[in-house]
């Protein structure tokens, strides 16, 4: 919802490097976004296979090809060897091959060429010094070769910073690895191994912390994971800090000090005046790092005044005093049955049985149950289902015979697809249900433009552009898909150019059969190009006005009279946003309609789905071509 509201207004580009990086939780968000994009959002990620987003057809993929020798020799060149002599070739053989094209890969290489001596510098030139019996070049290893040599203390130090995906500031580091930091993250930074950054240290680059991590015991990750999960508990200020921790001291197995962060939280939260529960605060510092079992072990665990909820521990008193005196009022009085909603209804408008038939996907399903839950098998019972439009108040209402405690309702009788509640009732009965019925966006008319053909020529849907030469007569056909939940609405589709003069200019195609989900419709659609070349823009519009007039000049049917050049006209919407309309697909067009709004004119916010098609008048151009 958040990147949706952010590129309605303009163009959103969502860069992100390194997804194979990401967790779990993540990737799943970002697949939600990449199959679900908004017209006027392009994501762009950069990953390792196998990790890929998307895979429709408005997705496409770039694969970098590795570095060849001659790429790898300019390379090594603009840092200094010479290009014509021949251990520079056997060392650009040798760098390729090792690095596997890599830049990362090559640049790791020549350090450690530097630090083995096959590579030295001479002023401002870097010389190759290697004889084919002195080193086995075939043996180089562009990561594994820089980390050989590492000490004991240096290798902790830089164990730390892998696992933790993140920069460490010196304190935290030497508290998580238990020595001074000083001097080995010199150590690692002259070798390119590490690096400074505004939060603290990190690994110079993902490749070098995930050779680090496999090549660490499992047993030496679970130390180092509790370390990192009990250093960054003890100094975390917030939830997120807090979450993180969590998580390593899970990974880590320290229970003992997962069980204090999640009494600690408990404890701020509830001093806060938020009256969380101990589950839901485990699960929330959790995730997905504990199975449910664990999760049940850890908080019972926990002290009792912390499993508690304070609202439950003050009514626990005084539902103690009225206990016996309600028991005994359940013994003697005949339980109820109530009503409740085993499935609830998302709605759906794709197939009506007439207009006011509103088919519901999945059905309606109401049980008959007592105080214990049980199924209460009664026949006969009338169950009524009340639809009640919000504006107009006009209600319609659905009855069915109740069949062995249950009823299944798979249409709906309603007035409106705005009645968004359900009022569920036994007749001659005072016990009702209230059930919150989805039926989709019904925010307005929604335009795709499908194809436009002029002759043998046809503008691409995703940028329809055409260029024609001045004063010229443009005769096609236009296709367009639509969607929309109005029922019992008039619903005019037209047109309109952005020169002339768009009060006689405005043409109406026709009327809508709506609702529907998706229908397509073809239209002929002829115009004349202005003699005065530039840039010009065909809006495709449609919504629940009496004429075309009303809807191309953003003024409300009940006026009496449209209103043209006061701002409100398609015909006058800014280029900008034409050209967004232009580039996208489905793209909201948030605008202002006059209305009457208690006797007096207003102007208030409207919002559309239209299509424009982008004409380009060319004083060069013969004949019409797409763009």
């Amino acid at each position: 919802e958040l990147i949706e509201t952010v590129a309605a207004e303009r163009m959103l580009v969502l860069m992100v490097d390194d997804l194979h990086w990401g967790d779990s939780e993540s990737l799943a968000a970002l697949q939600r976004v990449a199959e679900q994009l908004p017209p006027n959002l392009l994501l762009v990620t950069s990953t390792r296979p196998p990790i890929a987003l998307g895979g429709d057809s408005s997705s496409s993929t770039r694969e970098l090809a590795p570095l060849t020798d001659a790429h790898v020799r300019d390379m090594l060149v603009t840092l200094g060897l010479p290009a014509d002599a021949a251990a520079t070739a056997l060392a650009v053989q040798a760098i390729t091959a090792a690095s596997a094209g890599s830049p990362l890969y090559v640049l790791q290489l020549v350090r450690q060429g530097l630090e083995d001596g096959w590579l030295r510098r001479d002023g401002e030139r870097l010389l190759a010094v290697i004889g084919e019996d002195e080193i086995r070049l075939s043996r180089l290893d562009p990561i594994a070769g820089r980390l050989r040599e590492l000490s004991t203390g240096d290798a902790r130090v830089l164990m730390a910073l892998a696992r933790a995906g993140m920069p460490l500031g010196e304190q935290t580091l030497g508290v998580v690895v238990g020595a001074e930091v000083d001097d080995a993250l010199e150590r690692l930074a002259a070798r390119g191994l590490v690096t400074p950054t505004p939060g603290g240290w990190t690994c110079a680059h993902d490749v070098i912390a995930e050779h680090v991590v496999s090549r660490s015991a499992a047993d030496e990750l679970r130390s180092m994971d509790a370390a990192l999960g009990r250093e960054l508990a003890r100094t975390s200020t917030g939830m997120s800090e807090a979450r993180r921790a969590a998580r390593f001291l899970a990974d880590g197995g320290d229970m003992g000090g997962l069980r204090d962060l999640v009494a600690q939280q408990l404890q701020t939260h509830r001093d806060a005046g938020r009256d969380v529960t101990s589950v839901a605060m485990a699960r929330e510092l959790v995730g997905p790092s504990l199975p449910d079992e664990q999760i049940a072990a850890l908080v019972a665990s926990l002290p009792m005044r912390l499993r508690i909820r304070r609202r439950t521990a003050r009514l626990a008193a005084a539902s103690l005093v009225f206990a016996v005196a309600l028991m005994a009022v359940a013994a003697s009085r005949q339980q109820v049955p109530s009503l409740i909603d085993v499935q609830r209804p998302l709605g759906s408008t794709q197939a009506l049985t007439d207009s006011s038939l509103l088919e519901l996907r999945p059905a309606l399903v109401v049980e008959q149950r007592d105080g214990r839950g049980r199924l209460v098998a009664n026949d006969g019972d009338t169950i009524d289902v009340t639809l009640r439009d919000s504006i107009s108040g006009e209600s319609r209402t659905t009855t069915q015979t109740m069949s062995a405690g249950r009823v299944t309702f798979e249409r709906l009788r309603g007035a409106n697809l705005r009645a968004g509640n359900a009022v569920v009732r036994r007749r001659d009965s005072g016990d009702s249900l209230l059930v919150r019925v989805g039926w989709g966006d019904d925010v307005g008319v929604r335009l795709r433009l499908k194809s436009f053909r002029v002759g043998d020529v046809e503008v691409v849907p995703r940028h329809p552009s055409l260029r024609v030469p001045p004063g010229f007569d443009v005769s096609g056909v236009l296709m367009v898909g639509y969607a929309s939940h109005y029922v019992n609405e008039t619903l005019v589709y037209a047109w309109t150019p952005t020169w002339g003069t768009p009060a006689s200019e405005a043409r109406r195609f026709g009327m809508l059969s709506t609702p529907t989900e998706w229908r397509s419709r073809e239209d002929p659609l002829t115009f004349t190009a202005p003699e005065a070349p530039g840039e010009y823009f065909i809006v495709v519009l449609a919504g629940p006005e009496e004429g075309e007039q009303f809807l191309l000049s953003g003024t409300n049917w009940v006026m009496r009279e449209p209103t043209w050049g006061d701002g409100n006209d398609v015909a006058d919407w800014p280029r900008e946003t034409l050209r967004r309309v232009v580039d996208g697909r489905d793209v909201p067009v948030h605008t202002r309609s006059l209305r009457m709004t208690d006797g007096r004119p207003s102007r208030q916010p409207a919002r559309h789905y239209p299509v424009a098609i982008r004409i380009v008048v060319d004083a060069n151009a013969r004949t019409v071509s797409a763009e």
